[in-house]
C-alpha cells in the first residue's frame, strides 16, 4: 500500500507506538526515508529477537502496510557523551 493511501487512524496508531518507544527508552529516533520509501529507526533491546517481537505489534507491520526489511545489530563503541544515559 502507497504511503500516500494509509489512513490518518493508522498513521495516528503508527505515530503513537514510536513515540512510546521513545517514552520508554527503547527508541533514540525514527522517521521516513527520503524520498519517503520507507523508514528508519535506531532501537535498543535486550537481543534482536526482543526487538522482533516488539516491531510484530506495530500498527504498519500487524496490518500488512509494511514490514522491518533490515535489521543491523551493533556495539556502541563511540558515541556522543549527549548519548552515554541512552546506551548505559
Amino acid at each position: 500500500m502507497p504511503f500516500a493511501q494509509i489512513s490518518a487512524e493508522m498513521k495516528a496508531a503508527h505515530y503513537a507506538f514510536l513515540q512510546e518507544g521513545m517514552d520508554t527508552g527503547r527508541f533514540l529516533f525514527s522517521g521516513p526515508k527520503v524520498p519517503a520509501t520507507g523508514g528508519f529507526l535506531v532501537a535498543r533491546a535486550g537481543s534482536a529477537e526482543d526487538l522482533r517481537d516488539y516491531l510484530a505489534a506495530e500498527p504498519y507491520t500487524r496490518n500488512g502496510v509494511m514490514v522491518f526489511s533490515a535489521m543491523t545489530e551493533f556495539f556502541p563503541r563511540q558515541h556522543s557523551p549527549l548519548l552515554g544515559p541512552w546506551f548505559a
